[in-house]
């Protein structure tokens, strides 16, 4: 195989990152999503009707590997306690944090997903001329 192309079946990703906020005693762990994943969150939120705003949450649940807000035991615990059934990483983390927390792990998950994008020398010129 041509070894550009190889070179894209390998691609590097940037690796989880892990993190606290104050209100929980154990760390954080949060992964960027596949492609396929990423369109399920989006198919999601646009099922629950979610505005612009909110549209990225459904990504921020599934992208936590730290507490795993797809686990059984955590969305029963939530479910009691919340008082409704919770099957869903998005209900999950409803359930689980503030507004502010969750407006922290948006920024988190951005800064995460954010792809540096390098520009070839000639399009640089050819803008510049």
């Amino acid at each position: 195989m041509d070894k550009t192309l190889e070179s894209f079946l390998h691609p590097h990703r940037k690796p989880n990152v892990r993190f606290r906020l104050p209100a929980f005693d154990e760390e954080f762990e949060m992964r960027a999503l596949t492609a396929p994943e990423g369109i399920k969150c989006a198919l999601f939120a646009q099922q629950r009707d979610l505005p612009a705003g909110l549209a990225m949450l459904p990504n921020v649940a599934e992208a936590l590997v730290t507490p795993n807000l797809r686990n059984k035991d955590l969305q029963d615990a939530l479910s009691e306690k919340a008082g409704k059934k919770i099957m869903e990483p998005y209900d999950a983390a409803l359930a689980l944090f503030t507004d502010s927390e969750l407006a922290t792990l948006i920024d988190i998950y951005s800064k995460l997903t954010v792809t540096p994008v390098e520009y070839s020398q000639g399009i640089e010129q050819a803008k510049n001329a």
